[in-house]
């Protein structure tokens, strides 16, 4: 990966690949230069799983909704939302210093 791209929620990487441009999300790339191969999802899923934005909900929250339907899946994050049991995911954030990757103190 070239030092400043972004790569997109959800854009799948082929291994061994070189990517030196930003990848859109849900998004397939290869190659040495990475090139689009074809989008995961047409443009709506895309954008509805965008808007749903299941990273940012615990991901055992997740473990019984249907991963292979991806309008099932968000209409199931969106009722337990409604319900109040999508319990937020909240990971600890690392840094490095001194070469050594550690934990990042909490914001005070």
């Amino acid at each position: 990966l070239k030092g400043g791209i972004r790569i997109g929620t959800g854009a799948v990487i082929a291994a061994g690949s070189v990517v030196v441009k930003d990848v859109e999300p849900y998004t397939i790339v290869g190659g040495n230069p990475a090139k689009v191969i074809r989008p995961r999802f047409d443009e709506q899923t895309a954008k509805m799983l965008l808007a749903s934005k299941w990273w940012t909900v615990e991901p055992q929250m997740l473990r019984n909704l249907r991963m292979f339907d991806p309008q099932a899946f968000c209409d199931g994050l969106r009722q337990m939302r409604a319900e109040g049991t999508a319990k937020p995911f909240n990971p600890p954030k690392f840094i490095l210093k001194d070469s050594e990757i550690v934990e990042a103190p909490s914001p005070a």
